[in-house]
């Protein structure tokens, strides 16, 4: 049965919350790079373009991806507490919590194999030799996040909003929200067999769209997980 939660919130679940909030907040300086540097070349850009972006603007780019692996290793720990928090509401969500955490692993795995590749096309993009090389590891960084962590982050996304829905732990709102922004990035999938335009594996549309909903959806389920916590029950009222 659902009980208001109580007025002090743990330390778990408030460090978890802000570990939501910081895995989104460093996802602004990585993004900073397409400001300072340019635009990014497209999946589909030609290897010429690729390796000269690259070679000018090698230790900006790779400093965003290491903001990025910090961001992933924040939001598995906010997960972690967030499956955590349903199951401590109703242990009989507990796996629906395992499946939404087994999610999260499998969209951070490819996620850094995505950076690991795109790390690698920067560190050997001034050879001239490789050019082929560093072609066929964008190609294989974009792949990796576009299309395949889709299926991962769907599972994650659905999960979390069952355990809501179910224990109420959260307002029902975050559950919602989740399965909105499941809808957003399983709508992406089909992009495995798109080469170009913007529908394409990390194209414009994907990045505006899929990782804006999923990441706006993560801010909004850390603040939801102090606000809500911190709420006094009706019962104490004066």
């Amino acid at each position: 049965m659902f009980t208001d939660p109580p007025r002090t919130i743990p330390a778990r679940d408030r460090w978890a919350a802000f570990a939501g909030i910081a895995s989104v907040v460093l996802l602004i300086p990585a993004l900073m790079v397409t400001v300072v540097a340019g635009d990014q070349p497209a999946p589909n850009a030609q290897t010429q373009r690729i390796v000269s972006y690259l070679t000018q603007h090698r230790n900006a780019y790779l400093s965003s991806l290491l903001f990025e692996i910090v961001s992933l290793a924040l939001l598995l720990w906010f997960i972690a507490a967030f499956v955590d928090l349903a199951a401590r509401s109703d242990p009989q969500v507990e796996w629906i919590g395992g499946l939404a955490f087994s999610g999260a692993i499998g969209f951070s795995v490819l996620m850094l194999i995505e950076d690991a590749a795109f790390a690698a096309a920067a560190r050997l993009a001034d050879q001239r030799d490789l050019g082929p090389t560093i072609r066929a590891l964008w190609e294989l960084g974009y792949q990796a996040a576009w299309p395949f962590t889709r299926g991962f982050l769907t599972l994650l996304l659905v999960g979390t909003g069952v355990a809501v829905w179910r224990t109420r732990a959260l307002p029902r709102r975050v559950a919602a929200t989740a399965w909105f922004a499941a809808i957003v990035n399983v709508a992406f999938l089909p992009t495995i067999f798109v080469r170009n335009g913007a529908f394409q594996a990390g194209g414009v549309l994907a990045h505006t769209t899929a990782t804006l909903v999923f990441e706006l959806w993560v801010l909004y389920a850390a603040m939801m997980m102090l606000v809500r916590r911190a709420r006094p029950s009706s019962a104490s009222a004066p």
